[in-house]
């Protein structure tokens, strides 16, 4: 789009909107799910890729969970602070929110279970896929999808910056009619 660019890590993502609207950051783009609650506080372009949360544990205890409601037997659950992670899993009915430790990141919540210091985590499919399984350092522990509700991602913008949420809109439009989005899709994730 003739932009030019600089990645940054956000410390803390439950303070994306707070970087975004001190001018921190200009967009918010690392997988952020679309909610009501954002769309309140910022600008939202369409969505550009469908995601789910999916529960993540040791492969010896992995299929002890197959539902939703079989999460209420975990002793303690990681999920990343203020993320769609975080909301969903404090919205199953009758659990106990004394037993979801948010820690800083997805990463993170991978980390506690593989030290052992978390039953499970609950993150997103795109980076259980990548992240677990044979061939990566969580080679033993796996994810597993429990029947949390899909998601769409978008990316966020100050509320001042309509115009540049067109061009971004424009640009999603054409990559997905011209298959490009799908294919990219497909190349690391399907």
């Amino acid at each position: 789009m003739g932009y030019k660019y600089e990645f940054v890590f956000l410390n803390n993502w439950n303070t994306k909107v707070v970087d975004l609207d001190a001018g921190r950051i200009d967009l918010i783009w690392n997988g952020m799910t679309i909610t009501d609650e954002l769309k309140e506080s910022i600008l939202i372009s369409d969505p550009y890729m469908r995601n789910q949360q999916v529960l993540v544990a040791p492969n010896a205890t992995i299929g002890d969970y197959t539902d939703l409601a079989s999460l209420l037997n975990a002793g303690s659950i990681a999920v990343e602070t203020g993320s769609a992670a975080e909301l969903a899993v404090k919205a199953i009915p009758g659990i106990d929110t004394s037993k979801v430790r948010p820690v800083q990141s997805q990463a993170r919540a991978l980390m506690e279970v593989g030290a052992r210091t978390a039953d499970i985590a609950v993150i997103d499919y795109t980076m259980a896929s990548s992240m677990t399984g044979e061939g990566t350092s969580y080679a033993d522990i796996s994810y597993k999808d429990v029947g949390f509700e899909e998601e769409e991602y978008g990316i966020g913008l100050r509320k001042s910056d309509s115009a540049f949420l067109e061009k971004i809109n424009q640009k999603i439009a054409e990559y997905k009619s011209n298959g490009y989005l799908d294919s990219l899709y497909q190349k690391y994730f399907g």
